[in-house]
């Protein structure tokens, strides 16, 4: 087994302001949102706060990255549906 380094290659999540870990990694919940709504994080970069580390995987990548991109389109379609006045729906019935 080896560790092998790594590290953002851009500023961007400093930039943004998101919570990032001691590690460099951005703090996600299950939907890969970040502490600043609308942003979101996938892949290497994210990790949950209940996980000891990002999980460097292609798999992971994929898997998340697909989430992140279903969670930013429900996010923009209940900032949508909240700016037209309409009430959102029930989580469930």
């Amino acid at each position: 087994m080896t560790k092998s380094d790594w590290s953002r290659a851009a500023p961007h999540a400093q930039q943004l302001g998101v919570t990032i870990t001691d590690a460099g990694a951005v703090i996600v919940d299950a939907f890969t949102r970040t502490s600043v709504p609308g942003v979101f994080a996938a892949g290497d970069l994210a990790q949950t706060s209940d996980a000891p580390q990002p999980m460097f995987s292609v798999a992971n990548a994929i898997a998340t990255g697909a989430m992140a991109g279903a969670a930013a389109v429900q996010s923009l379609v209940a900032d949508r549906i909240a700016a037209l006045g309409a009430p959102e729906p029930a989580a469930s019935r």
